[in-house]
């Protein structure tokens, strides 16, 4: 059981390391990671709703924290989706050594924690990974982790949150997204 102390700190110090961020429009990226922590059944959907959504990306990858002891993997089209679990991590907010190395080899365009529960663990794994443009929920732990914070007046699902959350990074860059 690791201790929300060592996960704070962790998440801070990565935080302070990371290179400079820079906005990225949603269309114009071709490598999207999204955190989340959503059921087995209830990601599976989420996942055929990108692939048809989004068929335009290269790859979009979701990482998804889950309750169970085991973490699977699953792929469908151009979404592949990777379960992590507590197991992933050392008592005191490390990531283990499988998991760094698999997060650290790959670069994405644009990050997007949906994770509306605002887990320590997913935002440590946000912290960890190499992004251009990193967002999430509005979360007073990672104030400096997430370029922008997108926030909602009510909690809304994981579809809702990534569209609302495209249109706002296609506005800030200037296109129309109608």
């Amino acid at each position: 059981m690791t201790i929300p102390f060592f996960l704070k700190r962790a998440i801070l110090q990565k935080a302070n390391k990371q290179t400079a961020q820079n906005l990225r429009c949603f269309s114009d990226s071709k490598r999207i990671i999204i955190l989340t922590s959503e059921k087995l059944e209830k990601l599976q959907v989420n996942m055929k709703w990108l692939a048809q959504t989004y068929p335009n990306f290269d790859n979009i990858q979701l990482f998804n924290l889950s309750k169970d002891k085991t973490a699977l993997s699953q792929n469908f089209q151009n979404v592949s989706m990777k379960e992590v679990n507590r197991r992933h991590f050392t008592f005191f907010g490390d990531i283990k050594k499988e998991l760094y190395n698999e997060l650290l080899n790959k670069e994405y365009d644009v990050l997007i924690n949906a994770d509306s529960s605002s887990n320590l663990f997913l935002h440590l794994i946000a912290a960890s990974l190499k992004a251009s443009f990193k967002t999430s929920i509005s979360d007073e732990v990672c104030k400096n982790l997430y370029k922008i914070k997108v926030y909602a007046n009510q909690e809304i699902d994981f579809k809702d949150y990534i569209k609302y959350t495209s249109n706002y990074l296609e506005a800030l860059c200037g296109k129309n997204n109608a």
